[in-house]
């Protein structure tokens, strides 16, 4: 008795079984979405990216203050701009992004 022979064809049902299921539920949202708006307006986006830019920028303001020798210590890592003012900026980024996407259309 070979199984491969019984087991095939009930797999392949079941395999086309799931497929059709999949396509219909495909259908059935792609007709439902098709008079749908965009979540955000052109404003919050253009908020959004105005914040990512921020946000990159405070990281790199946050980088450097490396030493060639790893067995020196440079204080430099202890800066004004890497301690108080990059985390600021860092801060304000992510403050811009919550209000970008929290703004409402109109």
């Amino acid at each position: 008795f070979n199984f491969d022979l019984v087991l095939a064809p009930i797999l392949l049902k079941i395999v086309y079984f799931v497929v059709e299921r999949i396509t219909d539920n495909y259908n059935i949202m792609n007709k439902k979405n098709r008079n749908k708006k965009f979540l955000f307006d052109s404003k919050n986006y253009n908020l959004l990216l105005m914040s990512i830019f921020i946000l990159l920028i405070g990281f790199f303001l946050m980088s450097g203050g490396s030493s060639n020798d790893p067995f020196k210590f440079n204080p430099e890592i202890y800066n004004f701009r890497r301690i108080r003012l990059a985390p600021t900026i860092v801060i304000i980024g992510f403050l811009f992004s919550i209000y970008s996407i929290l703004t409402k259309n109109k």
